[in-house]
């Protein structure tokens, strides 16, 4: 665990990247949809919470649903 970055070798605490990947995570991710490039019409937003990874996997999930080519 401490070669991992997760362990601080000196006090054997947590460290932030930890944090970041636990489901403890507390901030949220949020991403709004709009509608064009000037961001005049609104479409949709999304909030994501949990893990750095479930962030990014919901994000870009959400993101697929939301994109047209």
């Amino acid at each position: 665990m401490t070669t991992s970055g997760f362990v601080d070798p000196e006090n054997h605490l947590y460290t932030n990247l930890a944090f970041w990947f636990s489901d403890q995570y507390d901030i949220p991710t949020k991403m709004g949809v709009y509608q064009g490039l000037n961001r005049s019409v609104f479409r949709s937003k999304k909030e994501f919470q949990g893990s750095i990874v479930k962030h990014i996997e919901k994000v870009m999930e959400y993101y697929e649903v939301c994109n047209e080519v």
